[in-house]
């Protein structure tokens, strides 16, 4: 999927959204993926800063609740940070878009050569957002 653009990911988290909120059974919706891959000089890809760089702004989006800035994603930090977390929460950002609801990251470690991330997203309150 890191083939296509950064829109058609959210697009079809989009398509997905609205099937989720037509529908009238409970959805969970689940993205999961690795932070930066770069974080250990033994690790299978090397070393770059790029890759806390990367973390570091991954958490201040979901902390600020600002999924959309995804689609504008520096493809250098992207590339040499070596994330595969980028598409998937793009998607996310996607049915979040349809749904609205208020993030809230849980943690976040590096406890090998890349890094974790775990975040949920809850409704707020209505007129909250």
């Amino acid at each position: 999927m890191r083939l296509l653009p950064f829109a058609t990911h959210y697009e079809f988290g989009g398509a997905i959204g609205r099937v989720i909120r037509e529908s009238e059974a409970r959805i969970a919706f689940v993205a999961s993926a690795d932070q930066g891959h770069a974080h250990e000089a033994n690790g299978p890809y090397g070393f770059d800063p790029a890759a806390a760089q990367y973390d570091a702004w991954m958490q201040d989006v979901i902390r600020s609740n600002r999924l959309d800035d995804l689609l504008f994603a520096d493809p250098a930090l992207v590339e040499n940070g070596k994330p595969e977390s980028l598409w998937p929460t793009l998607i996310l950002a996607g049915v979040l878009s349809e749904n609205p609801m208020v993030a809230k990251l849980l943690s976040y470690e590096v406890n090998v050569y890349f890094g974790i991330l775990c975040a949920e997203f809850m409704a707020a309150p209505v007129g909250n957002l």
